[in-house]
């Protein structure tokens, strides 16, 4: 489990059940119901507006609210 301060001061963790953020005031929640390719996250970063999710089976990105499974591995 990870966990990173993006610039905009919300709290990010990858945790074995999604990604997690924390604004100060609430949680939000992030699974493959919201469309991560794996529950399973190991590492995230961050660069400009866009959020970067080292998966198991490989990478999704976050950005403007929309989960992209960019690199998937099998």
């Amino acid at each position: 489990m990870q966990a990173r301060l993006a610039e905009d001061g919300a709290l990010w963790v990858a945790t074995y059940g999604g990604i997690g953020r924390y604004n100060g005031k609430k949680f939000t929640n992030y699974t493959i119901r919201n469309g991560l390719s794996s529950n399973l996250t190991y590492d995230i970063g961050f660069f400009n507006d866009t959020i970067w999710l080292i998966k198991r089976d490989g990478l999704d990105v976050l950005g403007n609210n929309i989960i992209t499974n960019t690199l998937l591995l099998y």
